[in-house]
C-alpha cells in the first residue's frame, strides 16, 4: 500500500529539519576557522581565506532561510487539509534557536508569534546579549 501524502511531507519535513540542524553545525565549525584565521598576519592569503569561511557560512544561512521557509509551507498545507496534524511540529526550543540565528523572522507569520511565554524567552535572550534594539523590536510587535 502506499503512503498517503501527509506522511510522505512528515519526512521530508523531518528531513529538512535534519538538513537545517547540520548546516548549523557547519556553520559553528566554520566559524572556528574564521576565528583561527583572523589571528593570522593581514595578508592577501589571509582575505582570502577569510571571505571563503564566510562566504560558505553565508550559503549555509541561506539554505536555511529557504529550508525552513519551505517547512513551514508544507506544516500550513498539512494543517489546512489535514486535520490530524500536529501543527506544532517544531517544539519550541527549535523555533527559538531558528529565530535567534536569525533564520526565522519573528514576525506574525512566526509559528510562536501569539505566544507570550515565547516572547519572554526573546526578550530574556536579547536582554543577556544586550540587543535592546532587538529588545524594542520584539516589543513592538
Amino acid at each position: 500500500m502506499e503512503e498517503s501524502i501527509h506522511i510522505q511531507l512528515r519526512k521530508v519535513i523531518n528531513n529538512l529539519r535534519l538538513k537545517v540542524y547540520n548546516n548549523i553545525r557547519e556553520i559553528e565549525s566554520n566559524d572556528g576557522n574564521v576565528r583561527t584565521v583572523l589571528n593570522e598576519p593581514v595578508s592577501e592569503t589571509r582575505t582570502s581565506r577569510l571571505k571563503k569561511w564566510l562566504d560558505k557560512n553565508r550559503t549555509l544561512m541561506d539554505e536555511n532561510k529557504d529550508l525552513v521557509a519551505l517547512q513551514l509551507s508544507m506544516l500550513n498545507y498539512l494543517s489546512k487539509y489535514y486535520e490530524d496534524v500536529d501543527e506544532n511540529q517544531y517544539d519550541k526550543k527549535e523555533l527559538f534557536q531558528l529565530t535567534i540565528d536569525n533564520l526565522l523572522p519573528f514576525d506574525d507569520e512566526h509559528p510562536c508569534y501569539d505566544d507570550d511565554e515565547f516572547r519572554n524567552m526573546l526578550l530574556n535572550y536579547y536582554t543577556e546579549k544586550e540587543d535592546y534594539e532587538m529588545c524594542a523590536n520584539i516589543l513592538k510587535k
